[in-house]
C-alpha cells in the first residue's frame, strides 16, 4: 500500500491517457456545439456578454471555453480538452475527499475506480458542463472535510459549492451536502457562515451577469424552464419505466449492470452502511433519485455523472473493508474487464461515445470551401453545428420545420445560392419530393460520412 501511494501519480498520468483516447471518435453533440458557439461569441469580442443569445445556462462554464479557445484556437479539440482537464482534476480531487473522509486504503480503491471506470472516462473529452461541475463540487467535498483551518476550508468548501452552481443549475443539488460536510466535524468558528460567504461571492458574479442581459434576453433560469418545457411530475403510468431506465443510467457508471452489481455485493457484506455519513451519502443518492424520478427531468447520462464519486466511495470502502475476502481480486477483475469492453468506439453509449454527428466537421469544412457570403443553408438538425463552424463566414443558416415550411422559405428568398443539407440518420425524400412537387429540382452535390448536400436551383 505505501508502495502504490508514492506511485499514485502514475493512475493520474494514466487516467489523463484514458480521457484522451476518445478525443476524435465521435463529433461534436449539438450541446457541444451550442456551448462552443456561445464561447467563441466571447472569445473573438463579438459579444463578450452574450447580449444577444438565448442563454440557458450558467456563464462560468461558457468563460472556461472561451478561455480555451483564446489560448488553442476555436476548434473541436480545444473546447474538448477542457473537459479532460477537467474530468483528471476530478480523479486528483477524489483522492484528496476520500483520504480526508475514510483514509488512505479507501482513497485509492475509490479514486482507482473514477479513473479507470467507462462512464466518467467518456464524459471526459466533451465539451459539456457536466466535467466542471463534477470537478467543483468534488473540490467543495474535499476542502469541506478538511480538519484544519475551519474557517478557512468552510469558505473555500462554499466557493467551489458556488463555482459549481454558477457552471450548472443541477449545482444546486449538491450544496447542501458540500454544507452538511462542513459543519460535520468542525466544533470551533462559525463553519456554515464561512460557507454561505464563499457561496453567495460567486452567485452574485452570477446575478450581476445575468442581470446584465436582462434588457435583451431572459434570465438563463426563465429561459432553461422554457426550453425544458417546465418542471412537473410525471405520470403515474410512467413512473415503472423511468424508475427501470434510472437504474439502468446509473449502473452505467460501473461499466452496465453486471459490474454495478458486482461492485456494489462486497459493501453488502460489510457494515460500512452502518457508518453516519454512508447512511447520509445514501440518503442523498436516494432523494437524488426520487427527484429525478417523480419529476420530468429528461432520462439524460449526464444528469447522472455527478453521483460518480458518490458510489466510488461507497464502493471503495466495500472493497477496503473485505481486504481478507478470496473474491476480493475477481470483483476487481470483472469489473475492470467490462470497463475495457465498454471503452471503445459504439461501446457504452456516453458522453462523447455517439455517433449520430459524425462527419458533421468535415461537412462544414466542404461548406466553408465551397459556399460563398450571402449563400444561405437549409437544415432541420444541424443549426448549432453549422453556427458554430460557419460563424463569421456571411453565409446564412436557416431552419425548417418541414417541407412546406422550405418551400415556403424559398419563395421568400430569391437571391443567393440555396444549398439543403440532411443528417446521416435523416431522411431526404419526403423534402425532395415536396420540392419537386413545388417545381424546385434538387441535385446532389456532395456526400460526407453519410450526411448529404444538395444544391437548390
Amino acid at each position: 500500500m505505501k508502495r502504490f501511494k508514492g506511485k499514485f501519480w502514475l493512475v493520474i498520468l494514466a487516467a489523463f491517457a484514458l480521457r484522451v483516447l476518445p478525443l476524435r471518435w465521435h463529433s461534436f453533440h449539438p450541446d457541444e456545439a451550442l456551448y462552443s458557439w456561445w464561447a467563441s461569441q466571447i472569445a473573438t469580442g463579438e459579444d463578450p456578454l452574450l447580449l444577444s443569445a438565448w442563454v440557458d445556462k450558467p456563464p462560468l462554464f461558457l468563460y472556461i471555453l472561451a478561455a480555451s479557445f483564446k489560448l488553442f484556437g476555436i476548434s473541436e479539440a480545444s473546447a474538448r480538452f477542457t473537459g479532460i482537464f477537467a474530468g483528471t482534476l476530478s480523479v486528483a480531487l477524489t483522492k484528496a475527499w476520500l483520504r480526508a473522509l475514510y483514509g488512505e486504503r479507501v482513497s485509492i480503491i475509490g479514486t482507482t475506480l473514477l479513473a479507470f471506470l467507462p462512464f466518467t472516462v467518456l464524459f471526459s473529452p466533451t465539451a459539456l458542463t457536466d466535467p466542471w461541475l463534477l470537478a467543483l463540487m468534488v473540490g467543495s467535498m474535499w476542502m469541506a472535510c478538511r480538519p484544519d483551518k475551519p474557517s478557512l476550508t468552510a469558505f473555500l468548501a462554499g466557493l467551489g459549492a458556488g463555482l459549481a452552481l454558477g457552471t450548472k443549475q443541477q449545482g444546486l443539488f449538491f450544496a447542501p451536502f458540500s454544507l452538511f460536510l462542513t459543519s460535520r466535524h468542525k466544533k470551533e468558528g462559525f463553519p456554515r457562515f464561512f460557507w454561505l460567504l464563499g457561496f453567495l461571492i460567486p452567485l452574485a458574479f452570477v446575478v450581476w451577469w445575468d442581470a446584465l442581459r436582462w434588457a435583451t434576453r431572459p434570465s438563463f433560469w426563465e429561459r432553461s424552464l422554457a426550453t425544458y418545457g417546465g418542471l412537473s411530475f410525471v405520470r403515474w403510468h410512467e413512473l415503472g419505466k423511468r424508475f427501470l431506465d434510472w437504474l439502468k443510467l446509473i449502473s452505467w457508471i460501473a461499466g452496465g449492470p453486471v459490474p454495478a452489481l458486482v461492485l456494489t455485493l462486497p459493501l453488502l457484506q460489510t457494515r460500512s452502511l452502518q457508518a453516519r455519513f454512508n447512511r447520509a451519502v445514501l440518503a442523498f443518492v436516494a432523494c437524488w433519485f426520487i427527484i429525478h424520478w417523480l419529476f420530468n427531468f429528461q432520462i439524460w447520462d449526464r444528469y447522472v455523472l455527478p453521483l460518480a464519486p458518490f458510489l466510488v466511495a461507497l464502493w471503495g470502502q466495500g472493497l477496503a473493508e473485505c481486504s481478507g475476502h478470496k473474491w476480493k481480486l475477481p470483483v476487481i477483475l470483472v469489473t475492470l474487464s467490462f470497463s475495457l469492453l465498454s471503452l471503445r468506439p459504439e461501446g457504452l453509449p456516453a458522453g462523447s461515445n455517439y455517433s449520430l454527428y459524425d462527419g458533421v466537421e468535415e461537412l462544414a469544412h466542404y461548406l466553408r470551401e465551397n459556399a460563398r457570403p450571402g449563400d444561405t443553408i437549409y437544415h432541420r438538425h444541424l443549426g448549432w453545428h453549422l453556427h458554430f463552424y460557419l460563424n463569421r463566414t456571411g453565409i446564412e443558416i436557416r431552419w425548417y420545420s418541414s417541407p412546406e415550411d422550405l418551400v415556403k422559405d424559398l419563395k421568400a428568398h430569391g437571391s443567393g445560392e440555396k444549398l439543403l443539407v440532411f443528417t446521416p440518420f435523416e431522411e431526404e425524400e419526403p423534402v425532395l419530393q415536396a420540392l419537386e412537387r413545388w417545381g424546385y429540382s434538387a441535385e446532389k452535390v456532395a456526400e460526407i460520412h453519410r450526411a448529404r448536400v444538395y444544391k437548390i436551383p
